[in-house]
């Protein structure tokens, strides 16, 4: 019986393995600028006063503007 920490590796698994060092990170860091916008256009204005939902749409162009820079550096990397 052969062991393996962390079990077998799938398809998915062996492609990460042969990856630019930086790749992974990049990705987790689109990933999670992603989920911040979901999170910030899940907000409902309603229970906001207007200057905190103006500042909270303020935030949320910024990481726009930030997974966009993210994307174009992946595509370079």
């Amino acid at each position: 019986m052969t062991r393996h920490i962390g079990g077998h590796l799938d398809l998915g698994a062996l492609s990460r393995l042969h990856q630019p060092a930086n790749t992974q990170q990049l990705a987790d860091a689109r990933h999670a600028t992603r989920q911040a916008i979901a999170a910030l256009r899940a907000v409902d204005p309603v229970y906001m006063r207007g200057d905190d939902w103006t500042a909270l749409g303020r935030c949320a162009a910024a990481l726009v503007d930030v997974a966009a820079e993210l994307e174009r550096v992946g595509r370079r990397a």
